[in-house]
């Protein structure tokens, strides 16, 4: 079977959304870890999770956000 054109595109965009999504998903997986270094999984915790919604840095971002969201959408 000789490939064609439309399957080398198909390949190269598949490769390219591996490239750019598989690192993302690794982060995602390793954001669960209790462990604050990657090198051994201890257990699955979202004690990061909780630290990241108690900082007031975060809700100040995500109020500038929605700010600016909503100014956007009224204009």
């Amino acid at each position: 079977m000789r490939l064609t054109g439309l399957h080398c595109l198909i390949g190269f965009v598949s490769g390219v959304y591996l490239f750019l999504y598989i690192p993302i998903m690794v982060m995602i997986i390793f954001s669960f870890n209790s462990n604050p270094f990657t090198q051994e999984w201890h257990c699955a915790t979202v004690r990061w999770y909780k630290e990241l919604a108690q900082s007031v840095e975060i809700w100040q971002a995500f109020a500038n956000s929605v700010l600016v969201a909503s100014i956007t959408v009224f204009l």
